[in-house]
């Protein structure tokens, strides 16, 4: 039975870094595959626009409010209804080439997982963010 229909223009199929194990984020009751969101229920596209501010190849992670992945560096997408390129988290590191960045508990943890890659970062190191109290 189908349950939805619904057209995605995001990019092509295949691909060779990355883009060929790209997952959807489900939140609440849309999903996001980048670059949009679509609604659950209908499979109707959104409005959100997610542009990834940069180089990547590794997949989304989110939470209520924000989706996470690499555009150079780890960045954070504030969930809503407009076009974003996100906020870099760092800049001095990258996460890894798969699904890294994990929110959990108001927390979010980068894995250090950039030691064989050739990028040119200069701290391959574990991340922790926390809130800030405020």
């Amino acid at each position: 039975m189908k349950k939805w229909d619904s057209s995605y223009d995001g990019g092509g199929t295949g691909g060779t870094h990355g883009e060929q194990w790209q997952h959807p984020v489900i939140n609440g009751n849309k999903i996001y595959l980048r670059p949009y969101d679509f609604d659950l229920q209908t499979g109707q596209k959104g409005t959100y626009v997610l542009h990834r501010g940069g180089h990547g190849c590794g997949g989304l992670s989110g939470s209520a409010n924000y989706l996470y992945g690499r555009g150079d560096n780890p960045r954070l997408y504030e969930l809503g209804d407009e076009e974003t390129s996100g906020l870099p988290m760092s800049r001095v590191n990258r996460p890894g080439c798969w699904i890294n960045m994990i929110p959990a508990n108001g927390m979010v943890i980068i894995p250090e997982s950039s030691s064989g890659c050739t990028c040119a970062y200069p701290l391959q190191t574990f991340l922790c963010y926390i809130p800030n109290g405020d």
